[in-house]
């Protein structure tokens, strides 16, 4: 039997109910001094978990997030979200930029298995339709190489060269964003890591910074499969991964 992590248990309902800012019944807002405006009561509907369209998530199996950095992953309700006084959109700041860390040609080949990346095009699309009315905007290719100076550190492992997350962010901050960026998502095929003593990890976000940047190498299937289904594999995997990370920098902690 699998040994289940101890420290960390579900939530129950009412605990859901009272982190998502619902009342005990689900029924109505909570919390609501919290909002500017009144919200639609559709709102409440949307995100009530008691009518079993919200999966409840599972005890983590040993070496999970959960299992090994629960002390640095608190728990974020919605008036803990709202106290943080998180980056929020405006008219000017109203864009997502996306920045592939990559030779240019690698975007404009096939798609994954044929090539390194899944589809860009569809990864793009999903962006812009999971954060509209948000702009979503691809940035030119840019390799690690020439990110900037000093270079960026990097070592080798079994995924080949292995870069310096904190330090893309720091070259990436420094090249600056345009004046309607809300945030900046870089993504790489590249495995990355956070520090010497890290083997590696999949990204890294600075919140208030509005920058982050993740890698999908990890992603890769390696099964011996039919094409299609190896490509929609690591698309389905990368889409998921890139929705998420854009989130933190909207200020949501890990989920």
């Amino acid at each position: 039997r699998p040994r289940f992590c101890k420290k960390f248990m579900p939530r129950s309902m009412p605990q859901q109910l009272a982190a998502i800012g619902l009342s005990a019944n689900g029924q109505t807002l909570a919390d609501t001094q919290l909002y500017k405006a009144p919200p639609p009561a559709a709102l409440g509907q949307c995100l009530d978990p008691s009518g079993g369209d919200w999966e409840n998530i599972d005890p983590p199996e040993p070496d999970e997030w959960l299992d090994a950095m629960l002390e640095k992953t608190p728990d974020q309700s919605f008036s803990d979200f709202v106290a943080s006084r998180p980056n929020r959109p405006d008219r000017r700041r109203c864009t997502v930029l996306l920045q592939p860390i990559c030779a240019a040609e690698e975007l404009q080949g096939p798609s994954f298995p044929a090539g390194p990346w899944p589809s860009w095009q569809f990864l793009e699309a999903a962006v812009s339709r999971f954060y509209a009315p948000m702009n979503v905007r691809t940035l030119p290719a840019v390799p690690m190489e020439e990110l900037g100076r000093p270079p960026v550190q990097s070592r080798m492992n079994s995924y080949g060269l292995q870069w310096h997350a904190g330090q893309v962010l720091d070259r990436l901050a420094a090249r600056g964003m345009p004046s309607d960026a809300y945030c900046m998502l870089a993504v790489t095929m590249c495995d990355l890591y956070p520090r010497e003593e890290w083997n590696f990890v999949y990204g890294l976000a600075r919140l208030f910074a509005r920058v982050g940047i993740f890698s999908f190498v990890r992603h890769t299937p390696f099964q011996q499969a039919d094409e299609a289904w190896l490509g929609a594999q690591l698309l389905h995997r990368a889409t998921k991964t890139m929705l998420h990370e854009i989130g933190h920098m909207f200020g949501m902690k890990h989920c």
